[in-house]
């Protein structure tokens, strides 16, 4: 798959070397579509996620609801695993200057992806 037909998360489903799974799977359903735009394309999403993305523990707290405070773990985790790139400032705007993983990609020069032939 060409990287510039890439337009939404749902399109990285397939994809090597992250899989979409891998890659969000254990945050909580109604975060998955967010982290995942921000980790493969470098769009931010709210305040909950900007706390955890900047390491700001109290501000994540502050801002996670119900569900989001019992998946504190799972963010913490995501960032251990995620490309550290993507976290901590000034990474932060750089990141979403590169147009997350993909941009990366494009900025090496790698045009297309590997298909893992339907994995979702």
């Amino acid at each position: 798959m060409k990287l510039d037909e890439l337009r939404t998360a749902g399109d990285v489903r397939r994809l090597l070397p992250v899989t979409y799974s891998d890659a969000v799977g254990s945050l909580p359903a109604h975060m998955q579509g967010a982290f995942a735009r921000w980790l493969f394309f470098g769009e931010m999403g709210g305040d909950f996620m900007r706390a955890v993305l900047t390491n700001d523990l109290v501000g994540a707290y502050q801002r996670a609801d119900s569900t989001n405070i019992f998946a504190m773990r799972d963010f913490v985790q995501w960032l251990y695993d995620a490309p550290a790139a993507c976290w901590r400032e000034p990474n932060i705007e750089t990141w979403k200057k590169a147009g997350g993983l993909f941009g990366v990609y494009r900025e090496a020069g790698v045009e297309e992806i590997q298909d893992r032939g339907g994995e979702s």
